[in-house]
């Protein structure tokens, strides 16, 4: 029964580690889209830096418009590429918390059955010594 409750707990703690992993590589790959994103807003924010010909008020105005609207969106990219970064480590982290548990587990379940290995070795050593006497 008891390894039947051992070998139950394993294969939970296998379940989500793989879950863990595949959330693990889905945001690895969203990390690097945000890496993407980011290098592609700063080289869109240095392409549109002024130039030295003349340019009219309203397309000044424009322009300021554009990049202000560049800064905002490379200011989310940013704090959504630390909370990713968080966010991996937290998974990181319990992938490590569930795979100790599962070695605990398994040690847990190799004691219990040297235990039971040893108590039948008793029992028949006992049965021997009993049939020697007769």
């Amino acid at each position: 029964m008891k390894k039947k409750k051992y070998d139950i707990l394993v294969k939970i703690k296998k379940i989500n580690k793989s879950k863990l992993v595949n959330n693990l590589n889905n945001l690895n790959s969203e990390k690097g889209k945000l890496e993407d994103i980011k290098d592609y807003l700063e080289k869109t924010l240095k392409s549109s830096q002024l130039s030295s010909e003349e340019i009219s008020g309203v397309q000044l105005r424009q322009i300021s418009i554009f990049n202000e609207e560049l800064i905002k969106k490379l200011e989310v990219s940013k704090n959504r590429y630390k909370h990713l970064n968080n966010e991996i480590n937290s998974n990181l982290e319990q992938i490590n918390r569930i795979e100790k548990q599962r070695e605990k587990i398994i040690s847990k379940k190799r004691k219990i059955e040297k235990i039971e290995i040893e108590a039948i070795e008793n029992k028949k050593e006992i049965f021997r010594n009993k049939i020697s006497r007769i």
